[in-house]
C-alpha cells in the first residue's frame, strides 16, 4: 500500500494517531571499521483523535487507558516474539 495515497481510507481529514513501536536491533561487527545492522519492529496503534474530539480515544470513558493498551501490546510481543 502506498502510504502517501490515503484516498481509499475512511478516515476524516485532520484525524491524528498515536503509535508505539517495539523494536529489536541486531548488530554484526564485520571488520575493524564496519558494522551491519538489522532492525525488526512491531507498530501498535494505541489511540486516535478525530477532528472534533478534544483528546485521544484512550482518555474517554469506556476505553482502555494508553498504559493498558501498551501493556497488552508488550504481552503480545513477549508471548509471540519479535
Amino acid at each position: 500500500m502506498d502510504l502517501s495515497d490515503t484516498s481509499g481510507l475512511m478516515v476524516s481529514v485532520g484525524t491524528q494517531y498515536k503509535w508505539d513501536v517495539v523494536a529489536k536491533q541486531c548488530v554484526w561487527k564485520t571488520d575493524v571499521d564496519r558494522c551491519d545492522t538489522f532492525m525488526q519492529c512491531m507498530k501498535f496503534n494505541v489511540g486516535n483523535k478525530k477532528p472534533n474530539w478534544r483528546d485521544y480515544s484512550y482518555t474517554y470513558p469506556g476505553h482502555q487507558s494508553r498504559y493498558e493498551i501498551i501493556d497488552e501490546c508488550l504481552k503480545l510481543v513477549m508471548a509471540n516474539g519479535l
